[in-house]
């Protein structure tokens, strides 16, 4: 079989005219530009699409249109304006500038008074906590020798001093006898000044309204423990006074012994006389009580050198009470603090409310330990340890007085 010719040119079917098409092959675009009329606008068919992106809802932000205001003035009006304005911005900018300074220095000074405060009440927290821990130690009241009287003096500072001495005199004083015009007092917190003497005051009180007192005189028996020393030279009789006492009027002296022991309550007896203004005589007598607990001073010792002394066997003597609670003395608290006000006795160790260790110390060296340990709701266990058997004896027996 031959080879087949294929012929480029294309028939047109019926109806079609193919004299416009365009060649096929090689196109000069030279000439298709040239025929282009580009001072005509596009038609709408010519533009191009337009691509469009439309976000999300979760996306779309609504943005404010701004209304652009258009401006009459001409622009070298509009330059003037605008350099007015940055003016003015700079000016609030340094006026808000000077609050927030002065604001921020308040603040400081805030904020260094709330740290001022804040240390001292973690200081005053520390002071307390300091205190709670030194309170243990301390004595519920210090008992101390009672004061030379003195004479008043016209200062007021001095005045105030004076009733104040007087008042706590007055609360230290025990009456000694009385009759129907003059009472006698002595001082009951009275302590030894060394070992082996210790002097009283006494209070001289003229309970009459009417008669004044004069010529008082007083005499003391010493025992085997105790004598009394004399202020005068007199060996023997009656120690007279050298004050007279007008009505209602009081004055005071003093009256020194020398003891050699004081394991048991020293008592002495003696006699007052004195003579009224009506010229009557008259006599009191009385008995002079020492009690073994005047001889006894607080002292502060740590619960490792109070336990020592038990381990030792310093404190072998033990002598114990019973206390029911009744009127003020409800608590083992308010046994504790009565206990330490009568044999002056200091708080060694204490659990609020369950015990009590307290420890004192006699002129002449004998240890004295006692304990106040609460028995249930309604009474108390007191436990005392002397190294002296006679002296724990005699102090539980004061105590069980005052308590009972």
């Amino acid at each position: 079989m031959g080879p087949v010719e294929i012929s480029n040119v294309i028939e047109a079917p019926e109806g079609i005219d193919l004299s416009d098409e365009p060649v096929r092959g090689k196109v000069d675009n030279g000439d298709l530009l040239s025929k282009i009329d580009l001072t005509k606008p596009i038609d709408a068919d010519e533009k191009l699409f337009e691509v469009q992106a439309y976000p999300l809802r979760s996306e779309a932000k609504e943005v404010p249109k701004k209304r652009v205001k258009k401006s009459t003035k001409e622009p070298a009006a509009e330059a003037a304006d605008e350099k007015k304005k940055k003016r003015s911005s700079k000016k609030s900018a340094t006026d808000e500038e000077k609050p927030t300074k002065k604001k921020t220095k308040k603040s400081s000074e805030k904020t260094a008074t709330k740290k001022k405060s804040s240390s001292s009440s973690e200081t005053k927290k520390k002071s307390t906590k300091k205190a709670a821990k030194e309170e243990s130690l301390v004595m519920f009241e210090e008992v101390r020798s009672p004061a030379t009287p003195t004479s008043p003096s016209p200062t007021n500072g001095a005045a105030k001093t004076s009733a104040k001495t007087s008042s706590k005199k007055s609360a230290s004083l025990k009456r000694l006898c009385k009759d129907d015009f003059l009472k006698i007092s002595i001082d009951s917190k009275a302590q030894p000044s060394d070992a082996n003497h210790i002097t009283v005051p006494i209070v001289f009180e003229n309970t009459d309204a009417a008669l004044s007192i004069s010529e008082i005189s007083y005499l003391i028996n010493g025992t085997m423990n105790t004598k009394w020393t004399r202020s005068s030279a007199a060996a023997s009789g009656p120690e007279k006074v050298s004050f007279t006492l007008a009505p209602g009027a009081s004055n005071d002296t003093s009256i020194s012994f020398e003891f050699k022991s004081f394991l048991r309550a020293q008592e002495l007896p003696g006699v007052v006389n004195y003579t009224l203004s009506s010229g009557e005589k008259r006599q009191i007598q009385f008995t002079l009580a020492l009690p073994s607990s005047m001889f006894i001073t607080g002292k502060k010792i740590t619960t490792d050198i109070l336990a020592n002394l038990a381990r030792e066997k310093a404190i072998p003597h033990l002598s114990s009470t019973i206390i029911a609670y009744k009127g003020k003395i409800d608590d083992v608290n308010e046994v504790a603090r009565a206990i330490s006000k009568l044999i002056h006795v200091s708080v060694v160790e204490r659990i609020e409310d369950e015990v009590y260790q307290m420890y004192g110390t006699s002129v002449q060296g004998h240890h004295v330990a006692v304990q106040a340990k609460t028995k249930g709701t309604k009474e108390a266990t007191i436990e005392l340890r002397c190294s002296d058997d006679a002296l724990g004896t005699s102090l539980i027996t004061e105590v069980h007085r005052l308590l009972k």
